[in-house]
Formats: C-alpha cells, sequence, structure tokens
C-alpha cells in the first residue's frame, strides 16, 4: 500500500515541539510535485515586481472569467 500525504499527516505526532519525521516526509512528498524554478524566479523579483506579476494575473483571470460568462450566457 503507497503512503501519501494524508497518511503521513495521520501519524504526526502534534504534540512534539519539533518536527517528526512523519511530518517531513509529507513535505518531501509534495516536494515532488513543485517546480522549484517558478519559486526561484519569483524570489529574484523584489516584493513590488511580485505584486504587479499577481496584479496582472488577477486581471487576466477575470477577463477569462467573463469571458465565459459571456459564453455561457450566449449559449442558452
Amino acid at each position: 500500500m503507497e503512503s501519501g500525504p494524508k497518511e503521513a499527516l495521520a501519524a504526526c505526532d502534534k504534540s512534539s515541539h519539533s518536527p517528526p519525521l512523519a511530518c517531513e516526509e509529507i513535505v518531501n512528498l509534495y516536494l515532488k510535485d513543485v517546480d522549484r524554478s517558478l519559486i526561484q524566479e519569483n524570489l529574484r523579483l523584489s516584493y513590488v515586481e511580485r505584486l504587479l506579476r499577481l496584479q496582472r494575473n488577477v486581471q487576466a483571470a477575470n477577463k477569462l472569467r467573463g469571458a465565459g460568462l459571456r459564453s455561457s450566457k450566449t449559449e442558452r
């Protein structure tokens, strides 16, 4: 049986002040799916640049959401 994040989390000892091995296993399970190059790229930016990038992404998401709403209204 494969051990996943839920199983590792259940084994995590919450009473301990230092992170137990089970908690480290949780982090390692998620790390395999994380593109670290994107995190590094973002950390090279200043906080202002990161906020501007976030603002552009939110605007793009809002445009897509609006296009989807308009499309669903015309299909009715």
